[in-house]
């Protein structure tokens, strides 16, 4: 929970000089999140009908205009915008939209009671003089209680002071006012999830009883997305939050910390575009068929686009009512076998598992835990090309089903994003539209020079021989695209006519590595050739350990031995 988008809402109220009260939470620089009745008979024609205070930087009260609203049996909701430019901070939590997206977005999948916080400033909060107060509501939801009316139910046993009659309207709760506030859960991984938001008070006999509307219904609405999009950059994306740890996050940090990291898969620095075919493929695969396990292989060269395409599928279904994710990459042959028990649920499930040819004694125990299910299951299996993994490795002391599946699961081969059948103006356009996307985020990356790199973006010319077979490769384009802006730039490599881009990309590189390597907290002064052997070493052979990773440093020829472990570090 980040304390500094909580907020309070205050409404004028029509035909009356009384004010509405709720809360909210920041889901965007200036977009709150809170309940629609909060704003029921708000009086258009005040001066500042609504108002948006953030109370842990002060009794500021910013004028706002509601840019969203819902109120039925299911849903309780509202966006509302600051407009108030004058005065207006944005919380440091959301002062980086590019690097993360500003909040994570969570569904209950099972049955069992799950806990959940809630921050808003509900009426036995209240002081004397009327400065309204913080309140965290620590709870359970039990998912199927309310499930029916579509909604959550928050149950606590904690003391609350006494305020109220608790039998009359909502006007007499003493929870009047924590409506709009937000419900958070944590991903097992000390990030939150927004679950819900709070919408009246069940005037429990005893503790609490809250509901809340699902995060899940807001997420279903295409207009409610489409304003998050446009205040973020980021399309929200509804996750399961029992499984969190098992999963990579829907949209995971950029970190950003070369030119290179911009062509890594989960960045998505460059839009998703095509693939229409192929997505209709999966989506017939996954919602056709009968109700039970089913498993795919896609295969193909590194950068083809595997992994964007099935992040596409998993965040489009996310918005269908599919429990989605991706399994940690972290999550290895080597390891103790996770807990698989949280992806227990009744909802149709689709798991992805990218460099499925390097784990497939985890592949096995993964499709003995999910042949138990009784319900809609796909696994969608990613490789660079078929082979043992699946037909040998992973049967190695696999049950039958297990078995049946694995080889009954006929690969399938991605095809280039643009085939060289295609006309040649469609290479041009997707190259215009690479440089562009990349452009936008190079200023992220602290090791290029400050340039205008959107409009260097708009005046590059794509090169000559895009109709070259390389650029079938999806990442091969994206990056010519990358080196073709870094070489236009005010730092351009040295390098003679003709060299590979792959090259040209790692002379740009070993600025960053330069850099990391003279930080104050290791200040190697070791050459670059040195640099270079010591990444090519590390990318090669890997380790799991510092102590691993010092052994391996040790056989670069040219690495001091005093400086093996502040390398490796």
């Amino acid at each position: 929970m980040e304390l500094d988008r909580r907020a309070q809402i205050r409404v004028s109220k029509a035909g009356t000089k009384g004010r509405g009260f709720g809360s909210g939470y920041l889901i965007a620089p200036r977009l709150v999140l809170t309940a629609a009745h909060v704003l029921e008979g708000m009086d258009q024609t005040a001066p500042e009908p609504v108002t948006v205070c953030l109370p842990g930087t002060g009794e500021r009260e910013f004028a706002a205009t509601v840019r969203w609203q819902r109120w039925d049996e299911k849903v309780d909701a509202a966006l509302v915008e600051v407009t108030d430019d004058d005065g207006w901070q944005t919380p440091q939590s959301l002062a980086d939209l590019l690097a993360r997206p500003p909040q994570r977005y969570g569904l209950l999948i099972g049955t069992r009671p799950h806990l959940v916080t809630a921050f808003g400033f509900p009426r036995m909060q209240k002081d004397p003089d009327g400065v309204r107060l913080d309140e965290q509501l620590t709870g359970h939801i039990s998912p199927g209680t309310g499930a029916l009316a579509g909604r959550y139910e928050i149950s606590s046993t904690a003391p609350t002071p006494g305020t109220g009659t608790g039998t009359g309207s909502q006007g007499d709760s003493r929870w009047a006012g924590m409506s709009g506030a937000a419900l958070l859960t944590d991903d097992g991984l000390g990030g939150d999830m927004l679950c819900g938001v709070v919408r009246r008070d069940r005037q429990a006999g005893a503790g609490a009883r809250l509901t809340a509307t699902p995060a899940a219904h807001l997420l279903n609405d295409p207009d409610f997305r489409a304003l998050i999009t446009e205040h973020t950059g980021w399309e929200p994306v509804l996750e399961p939050v029992e499984p969190a740890a098992l999963f990579t996050p829907a949209a995971p940090e950029r970190l950003l910390d070369s030119p290179a990291s911009l062509l890594r898969a989960d960045a998505e620095a460059v839009a998703f575009h095509g693939r229409d075919s192929e997505l209709a493929d999966l989506r017939d695969w996954c919602q056709d068929g009968p109700p039970t396990i089913a498993v795919q292989v896609w295969t193909g060269p590194g950068g083809q686009g595997k992994t964007r395409l099935a992040r596409r599928l998993t965040d489009l279904l996310s918005h269908e009512g599919w429990v989605t994710g991706h399994l940690r990459p972290e999550l290895t042959d080597h390891d103790t076998p996770p807990n698989f028990a949280p992806l227990s649920t009744a909802l149709p499930l689709l798991i992805v598992v990218d460099y499925a040819e390097t784990r497939p004694r985890l592949l096995r125990r993964l499709i003995t835990h999910l042949h138990r299910s009784r319900h809609r299951v796909r696994l969608l299996l990613l490789a660079r090309s078929d082979g043992e993994w699946r037909t040998d490795t992973a049967l190695r002391d696999a049950d039958a089903p297990t078995r049946r599946l694995l080889k009954g699961a006929q690969p399938v081969e991605l095809a280039p994003l643009i085939p060289r059948s295609r006309p040649a103006q469609d290479r041009r356009t997707a190259f215009t539209h690479a440089a562009g996307d990349l452009a936008r985020l190079l200023p992220r990356v602290h090791t290029v020079p400050d340039h205008d790199w959107n409009t260097l973006a708009k005046a590059l010319q794509p090169p000559d021989d895009l109709g070259h077979p390389r650029y079938d490769n999806a990442l091969t384009l994206q990056l010519t695209a990358l080196v073709t802006l870094l070489q236009h730039g005010p730092k351009p490599a040295d390098t003679s006519p003709g060299t590979p881009a792959e090259e040209i990309l790692l002379e740009h590189e070993a600025r960053f590595w330069e850099d990391s390597a003279e930080a104050p907290a290791f200040r190697l002064n070791l050459p670059t050739t040195t640099l270079t052997a010591a990444v090519a070493v590390a990318a090669l052979c890997g380790a799991t350990t510092a102590d691993a990773a010092t052994h391996v440093l040790g056989t670069v020829a040219d690495l001091p031995a005093d400086k093996t472990a502040r390398t490796a570090a």
